[in-house]
């Protein structure tokens, strides 16, 4: 409707006898540095800021010039050194469908930077820069954002995150070490904490995320033990998790559930030895069942009777992908070779190292 809206504005004002497209924006020399240009055929109206030199001279082409239309589409800063926070209404009553700051020395913005958007702004990114603050506060009130990408910046915090609209998450390459249950975020599709010093998932973390389609936290700290239910999954759509390159070496019980038959599960260069029936049984009852599978390529896995149980069912088999210690490709191991480690019970419980259930045979 509002996108609706906003295209009849711009329509009535190409339609105007004697108007030329510059109607949209003021005069180019009174907004400089700042630039604006529009396309009525793509409906958009975006203004270029990225040759200021202060947040001055951002502040006031948006707050002491007129504008004939307020409703823009994108606003830019790219490549700029120069310019280090977006102060407190720094767009006067402008509003954006988007903001996008990149490779920039940016390290904070005020909440009110994006109030004016707040029924409006769907995609902010603020990249590459110098981002040690951000409002996270004001999130529930940006109705319709669906993107928020703050990769490659300096944060350090990591609050709880409420927002009924957002779909896709990006805070990869951060200072990120921590972060607390009880997000709401219902529609979130793709959450993205690469290379962050996160060290612990709280129990219930996902509690709220139900349509979670992706979960990557490669290179973060969760190692060397990823703690019974860690990664607590609620989506019937989930369909990919990395963590790898963390350090895990072991995992507790029902350290992750909620997997789907076709989720896909990277271990990749972690120190997990030895796959552990009880362990990790229950993951691949799940994703044998599908397209689902689990990568432990990188893993100093023993290829031994641990891993008879894998080796000797043809679907766990097909479902994982790894490499043992001694350069073999799990697909090329024989499964007869298998087939004379010990049939007993664990002599110690929750101990599967030489035990091959005979439901395998």
């Amino acid at each position: 409707m509002q996108e609706a809206l906003n295209f009849f504005c711009l329509f009535i004002l190409y339609s105007v006898p004697g108007t030329s497209g510059q109607i949209l924006c003021p005069d180019s020399t009174e907004i400089l540095p700042c630039t604006c240009s529009q396309d009525v055929i793509d409906r958009t109206v975006n203004v270029d800021c990225s040759e200021a030199n202060s947040s001055d001279e951002i502040h006031y082409p948006f707050n002491d010039v007129d504008w004939p239309f307020q409703n823009l589409t994108r606003f830019l800063l790219k490549e700029n050194n120069d310019v280090s926070v977006l102060p407190e209404g720094v767009f006067g009553d402008i509003s954006f469908e988007e903001i996008f700051v990149d490779l920039t020395s940016v390290t904070s913005l005020h909440f009110t930077t994006l109030l004016p958007s707040k029924d409006r702004l769907w995609s902010l990114i603020i990249g590459f820069s110098s981002l040690e603050e951000f409002p996270w506060e004001i999130l529930p009130q940006l109705i319709n954002l669906k993107e928020l990408d703050l990769q490659f910046n300096a944060l350090t915090s990591l609050p709880l995150l409420q927002s009924a609209s957002l779909e896709y998450i990006d805070i990869m390459f951060n200072e990120i070490s921590h972060v607390e249950a009880g997000w709401s975020l219902p529609n979130l599709r793709i959450l993205n904490l690469n290379s962050n010093p996160v060290s612990d998932v709280p129990t219930g973390f996902f509690s709220d995320m139900g349509k979670l389609e992706e979960f990557l936290c490669f290179s973060c700290a969760l190692g060397p033990t990823l703690s019974t239910k860690s990664l607590e999954f609620r989506s019937a759509t989930f369909k990919r998790i990395v963590i790898s390159s963390n350090s895990i070496s072991t995992l507790d019980v029902d350290a992750i559930t909620g997997l789907q038959p076709n989720t896909r599960l990277s271990f990749r260069d972690n120190e997990i030895r030895e796959l552990t029936e009880v362990l990790f049984r229950p993951m691949l009852d799940v994703l044998s069942v599908d397209t689902g599978h689990m990568d432990i390529v990188g893993n100093p896995v023993k290829c031994d009777c641990s891993i008879a149980w894998v080796v000797l069912n043809p679907s766990f088999l097909g479902s994982v992908f790894g490499v043992c210690t001694d350069g073999t490709n799990f697909q090329d191991l024989d499964p007869i070779i298998f087939e004379d480690c010990a049939r007993s019970e664990p002599t110690l419980v929750d101990d599967y190292s030489t035990w091959i259930d005979s439901r395998m045979k």
